[in-house]
């Protein structure tokens, strides 16, 4: 007898309890939701088939119980041939694999800072993505630097942060790998910047023939030459020298008396005031106005 009763313990610790699944209705559309956890009352967006414009709520609610959506569950909203946007709340942490796979008709997404894993393949075949919207730089360091599927929004030719599109990107010295596809597709960019002294060499695919041929490539003076050696630098068209430590100025419309925000000038944000900074070399973010600031 208790040789069997060992049994059932052991099959009721093999098999997970099974998630309670349950329909939400916001802003005219019926999603479905499983239950992560009954106490933190965390849920995530399951399997779908929604169109038109969608906007995925940050609370849902099951009878009497709130939940707060932390996460999109694999194939979530995989094939949704006729959805067109999705907005996703600050609530959210993680989108999972292949979840938006499929979405054709998807013109639109905004994702939020809060956001800090997105699965292989979440906007695959996503053809007419044109506006990928992210809330903060964080996407950019959080995301693509170090992984393998480093650009999820392969089909989102133009990058927005904070309401303004990425025409000048920093790449930090400090990064150790760049994943294939990083920025691939991402036509809109104008300016590269990379001010390592040895720069790394990487995939062919890191960025897009388009982006080769249009965009100027910025490197430091001892980096030029064994960039012009390596890919991916070696194949843009434009290569011209910087001095990271010597940026002049960028925009002359910054005012002091609005918020900004602090980068270093590896492109990594510090602050959201120059008070209390350490003595170095900063750059004021105002939208598109920047300067460069000297602290002793």
């Amino acid at each position: 007898m208790k040789k069997i009763l060992f049994f059932l313990l052991g099959v009721l610790m093999v098999f997970p309890v099974i998630s309670r699944d349950f329909e939400y209705t916001y802003k005219g559309k019926t999603l479905k939701y499983t239950v992560l956890d009954e106490d933190a009352k965390t849920a995530k967006v399951t399997t779908n088939s929604v169109s038109g414009e969608l906007e995925i709520p940050a609370k849902v609610s099951d009878g009497n119980a709130i939940f707060t959506v932390s996460s999109i569950a694999w194939f979530a909203f995989c094939d949704c041939t006729r959805l067109t946007s999705v907005t996703i709340p600050e609530s959210v942490t993680s989108i999972g694999a292949y979840a938006f796979d499929g979405c054709r008709g998807l013109t639109s997404v905004t994702i939020p800072e809060s956001v800090t894993l997105i699965g292989e393949y979440a906007f695959y075949d996503c053809s007419d993505l044109t506006r990928a919207e992210f809330t903060s730089i964080k996407w950019l360091l959080n995301i693509i630097f170090g992984n393998e599927y480093a650009n999820p929004l392969y089909y989102a030719h133009h990058l927005f942060i904070g309401g303004e599109e990425v025409k000048e990107l920093i790449i930090p010295s400090s990064v150790t790998s760049i994943g294939k596809y990083a920025f691939y597709g991402c036509n809109g960019l104008q300016s590269v910047y990379y001010g390592a002294d040895n720069p790394l060499q990487g995939d062919l695919d890191i960025f897009s023939d388009d982006t080769y041929r249009n965009c100027t490539l910025y490197l430091s003076e001892k980096g030029l030459e064994k960039g012009k050696s390596i890919v991916p630098w070696r194949m843009f068209d434009n290569i011209q020298v910087y001095d990271p430590a010597g940026v002049s100025e960028i925009s002359s419309d910054f005012d002091e008396n609005e918020p900004y925000e602090v980068f270093s000038l590896d492109g990594i944000k510090v602050a959201d005031s120059a008070d209390g900074l350490a003595p170095g070399t900063y750059v004021l973010r105002q939208g598109k106005a920047a300067k460069k600031i000297a602290v002793k």
